[in-house]
């Protein structure tokens, strides 16, 4: 290899790694892996590191003595136990070693025995992601598409305004969209996974999340297209450093600059002038006495130069004696994420006071204390605002109180909440109507009124609810449910009141009626309300649901505790079985002890 395509290879690599090589350009490069700023090892089936790169050893310092045992071999050790080691060659996947997260090659050395391990340290790429990530808390605000596909019924169950505007057919394809070309390669894997996906003249890189217990999974989509057209024309220009559009510059140990290509003079006009006291070689001249004495071969940072930004990459190269400096252009990037965050925060404002308005609307819990000083409510959206909400007055001699789940949850369930609180306080306070059954046969007529469902078939938005009517005098209960239950804990004992099998709107069925159960209570008996937010949760040892017998346990083991102390014992046993996880919906629980 002459110098040429020496200087050629480098500065490919240099600026536009991490890139998806190919078989052919990596084994291209694998002549030289002393230049190499990312690991490159090479491990024999029998276990022993036979080479590390200078990257590999300041990484690892320990892999020789622990040979194929390192933690950046799992990946390895796994495809090893394969019949045929040609199924070595190609994409591993990612690995974790203690901060850092490194992404994968591998090649079978055929007849040598050896696997060469190309890892390419993504840690701060997977910052950034994680830093946007969180915009997925509010898919319909989200301007990538973002999809949930049933994948046992081969149907698309949500969508947001992003994805229903870029893929009109997606609904009536299912899973055999192009779209989902790699999920349907995975599906058996049943492990979230990263990729990239190619549909027309369009590039889509995917986040796909199996989502626990269910046949659902969930779909990020970013189109980079646009991005990708860009690499590959700077991946172009990279051989050629007098046309690369990002400055590059050469150091000696001494301080000397021994190059720089004309990108760095169109950049910075003025460094001719000033070099060695340009803004720009400010992060070297901190670290080159650590290039003088070996402590540091490379290092990445990230610079401000007037309104630019720049990732600034470093590394000596051993053979010319020099500390070559590439500076890549970032403010775009930069501009982009400050207006995902100003646009997050003008939504996560939005919503905050949303909440303050709905907490306004639920009725205070005063009410139920004045009547029931042994009572307490439960109530833990799981994206601020919520599509549970609780409603209870004083009326015609009857305490009524409400637990009612709305389909969804944020801002999509908080509507849908207020649209019900509204209509049940409007026919028990101004209609006067008491009577479980008959309220809720209203409510379901009200509702579907509201939201057309008599005209639009496809709307299936409705709401789970228990509506009890207590006469406290009397101490009769008169209780009422769609799809919510209602729970008596007497003596160490539960009764269930069952409710009818269908919610209040949603899905046409004709007209309903619901079971009405009314039940002599006693003093001491203990009354719970619930929405399926707690029994759904996943977590516990093995991710599981917490499920509602699991929930009926707990009640009978708080039987004797105060109802204030049981609301506390509630909430520190599902936050300890949901541990890490996501919180996957609202949670609402009420309870009331009679005296």
């Amino acid at each position: 290899m002459n110098e040429w395509q020496f200087t050629f290879v480098m500065t490919f690599w240099y600026i536009y790694e991490p890139m998806n090589f190919n078989e052919k350009d990596l084994s291209w490069l694998a002549s030289f892996p002393e230049q190499n700023p990312n690991p490159v090892i090479e491990v024999s089936f029998a276990g022993k590191v036979t080479y590390c790169n200078p990257a590999a050893k300041e990484y690892f310092p320990d892999m020789e003595e622990r040979g194929l045992e390192h933690p950046l071999f799992a990946l390895v050790r796994e495809r090893m136990t394969r019949a045929d080691a040609k199924e070595l060659n190609g994409p591993a996947g990612e690995v974790k070693v203690k901060d850092r997260i490194f992404e994968q090659r591998l090649f079978y050395m055929e007849g040598s025995e050896v696997v060469r391990v190309y890892a390419n340290d993504v840690t701060e790429r997977k910052k950034i992601e994680e830093k946007l990530s969180w915009l997925a808390l509010f898919p319909e605000q989200n301007p990538n598409p973002v999809i949930e596909i049933d994948l046992g019924s081969n149907t698309v169950t949500y969508m947001n305004p992003a994805a229903t505007s870029r893929f009109p057919g997606m609904k009536e394809k299912g899973k055999d969209h192009p779209l989902f070309a790699e999920i349907k390669k995975r599906i058996a894997l049943n492990k979230d996974f990263q990729c990239e996906v190619n549909m027309d003249k369009n590039v889509f890189s995917q986040r796909v999340y199996f989502l626990p217990g269910t046949s659902l999974a969930r779909v990020y989509s970013h189109d980079v297209t646009e991005q990708k057209q860009v690499e590959n024309n700077l991946s172009r220009l990279a051989s050629f450093p007098e046309q690369n559009p990002s400055p590059i510059i050469e150091v000696d140990l001494q301080g000397n600059i021994t190059y720089f290509n004309p990108a760095c003079l169109l950049r910075f006009p003025e460094f001719y002038g000033q070099k060695f006291d340009h803004p720009v070689l400010v992060p070297l001249k901190q670290r080159l006495d650590k290039f003088r004495t070996g402590e540091m071969l490379n290092y990445e940072t990230e610079i401000k130069i007037g309104e630019h930004y720049y990732t600034q990459r470093a590394r000596f190269l051993h053979d010319n004696g020099v500390i070559r400096m590439f500076n890549l252009d970032i403010t775009q990037q930069k501009q982009n994420e400050e207006t995902i965050r100003e646009k997050n925060k003008d939504i996560t404002d939005s919503i905050n006071y949303a909440k303050k308005i709905q907490q306004a609307i639920l009725p205070s819990e005063d009410i139920m204390k004045r009547n029931f000083p042994g009572s307490f409510i439960l109530y833990q959206p799981r994206d601020i605002i919520s599509g549970d909400f609780y409603w209870f007055t004083e009326t015609e001699g009857y305490f009524i109180f409400v637990c009612a789940d709305c389909t969804g949850h944020g801002v999509p369930g908080a509507l849908m909440s207020m649209i019900g609180s509204n209509i049940v306080s409007d026919i028990v306070n101004e209609k006067k109507a008491t009577t479980p059954g008959t309220v809720l046969a209203e409510l379901d007529r009200r509702v579907r009124k509201v939201l057309r469902q008599d005209q639009e078939k496809e709307n299936r938005d409705g709401m789970d609810m228990s509506f009890c009517a207590l006469q406290k005098e009397k101490l009769v209960l008169h209780y009422s449910g769609a799809n919510r239950p209602m729970v008596i804990i007497r003596e160490g004992k539960i009764i269930e009141c069952e409710p009818s099998k269908f919610p209040v709107g949603g899905q046409h069925i004709g007209e309903k009626s619901f079971a009405e159960n009314k039940i002599m209570l006693r003093a001491g008996d203990r009354l719970y309300s619930f929405t399926d937010g707690i029994t759904d949760q996943f977590g516990g040892p093995k991710g599981k649901k917490f499920m509602r017998k699991r929930f009926y346990e707990l009640l009978l083991r708080l039987e004797n505790k105060p109802m204030t102390a049981q609301r506390e014992e509630i909430q520190k046993c599902f936050e300890d079985w949901k541990g890490a996880l996501e919180q996957v919906d609202d949670v609402l629980v009420m309870g009331i002890e009679i005296t």
